[in-house]
């Protein structure tokens, strides 16, 4: 499964030692002021680490999908 849709656009633009990022959430996720929610990223490909910070609603459109994806993977 794929998370790039919810990554800064820039960081999916630097280079990839295996051609694009492919990035998928490590577990870490925190709540942050103002309602708006950090969600770790690793690249299954290379190994770099990106935050994203996600507006509630956002978060919440995907926090199930999130949630699943976590869980299966035994990442908490």
């Amino acid at each position: 499964m794929n998370f790039n849709h919810l990554v800064e656009r820039y960081d999916l633009m630097s280079d990839c030692v295996r051609g694009r990022h492919s990035y998928q959430p490590t577990g870490h996720v925190e709540s942050m002021v103002g309602g708006n929610v950090a969600v770790r990223f690793r690249c299954k490909k290379c190994g770099k680490i990106t935050t994203s910070i996600l507006d509630s609603d956002t978060f919440y459109l995907h926090q199930n999908t999130l949630e699943k994806y976590i869980t299966d993977k035994g990442l908490v």
